[in-house]
């Protein structure tokens, strides 16, 4: 067992402070390794030192001055990993069985302890200090440059494993997913008139998005807007249905009154889409049906109790709501 040593650079969203502080560092053990994380130094510039890294300034724009004290935006954070490593530089070079898949191991494990004490960082300032421009909860620093793919064993030499020199995530989708021919000549004819995309498409989109996090406060964001989108969609497909009966009136009067007119989301999916529309989704889907209750259920159970879902829960309810709006607009 050898000590290893793992270099990254993380993007922070303008953290504020003070100039005296520049250069320093804090230190923070997490499960039996050690993780430094320096402000940047006065001197350092736009340009990293290696001429191959991504330009990035170290400092935003602003500062200012009181009591004799001067403040500044950083955007920069280094962060530095020491840790165990059971594989050498030597090792690698001579192909040792399992080296260079105990390397790679190794230091996944000292990015996901950089970027979580990062993280804690910034919620920490964002929450305490108030520095609530430092983003959403839960939000992971970006790394940046070629410099977060350094690895390092306890004699100083360079271990060849990483990731590419930029940051890069690959989304590989299936052909239902691609755009072919077809698809961009519609886009064509959809883009001459402008596109606003409809909000419940837009919210279901957002919570598929959401759900590549590993951030469980994410998956709760993306059941409540799978929720809602499921809940306008279907306020809009009783509207839609109610101008062409004629009880408009009617129908505004029980969804604009809830206090008077008490209906349970899920409902409206039932009895009310029934009587306005002249089929529900629990007739024509019941197992469909089913999956929107547990929707409604895993929403509330976040809105009122303050629960977290787990991925598989969330996940689901995500994929509900995916299902039921193309429903709710084929009764168009």
């Amino acid at each position: 067992m050898a000590q290893a040593r793992a270099e990254f650079r993380f993007e922070v969203n303008d953290l504020w402070i003070d100039e005296a502080l520049l250069g320093r560092a804090i230190e923070v053990r997490r499960d039996d390794a050690l993780v430094r994380v320096r402000l940047p130094r006065a001197d350092e510039g736009s340009t990293f030192e290696n001429p191959r890294e991504l330009d990035f300034d170290a400092f935003g724009g602003g500062s200012s001055e009181n009591d004799g004290r001067t403040f500044r935006e950083i955007r920069l954070l280094h962060a530095e990993v020491i840790f165990d490593l059971d594989v050498t530089a030597a090792e690698l070079r001579g192909r040792a069985d399992g080296a260079t898949t105990r390397a790679f191991e190794g230091f996944r494990r000292a990015a996901r302890l950089a970027t979580d004490v990062v993280t804690e960082l910034s919620e920490w300032v964002r929450v305490k200090y108030e520095q609530t421009w430092l983003g959403l909860h839960g939000t992971r620093p970006t790394m940046i440059g070629a410099l977060p793919r350094v690895l390092y064993d306890s004699g100083g030499e360079r271990i060849p494993v990483g990731w590419p020199p930029i940051s890069t995530i690959i989304h590989v989708g299936g052909e239902e997913t691609a755009i072919d021919e077809g698809r961009l000549a519609e886009i064509e004819r959809v883009l001459a008139d402008g596109y606003k995309a409809p909000l419940p498409e837009a919210f279901s989109a957002d919570a598929h998005f959401l759900m590549r996090s590993e951030v469980p406060g994410d998956w709760s964001r993306a059941v409540l807007l799978a929720a809602i989108a499921c809940e306008v969609a279907v306020k809009e497909t009783l509207r839609r249905a109610a101008d062409r009966r004629g009880v408009s009136a009617l129908l505004d009067v029980l969804l604009s009154n809830p206090r008077d007119f008490s209906v349970a989301a899920v409902a409206l999916f039932d009895q009310v889409l029934g009587a306005v529309a002249g089929v529900s989704l629990r007739s024509a889907d019941k197992p469909l049906y089913t999956e929107v209750g547990a929707l409604f259920t895993l929403r509330n159970g976040i809105a009122h109790r303050g629960e977290v879902p787990n991925v598989e829960s969330a996940r689901a309810a995500v994929t509900t709501a995916r299902r039921v709006i193309p429903w709710l607009r084929a009764m168009r």
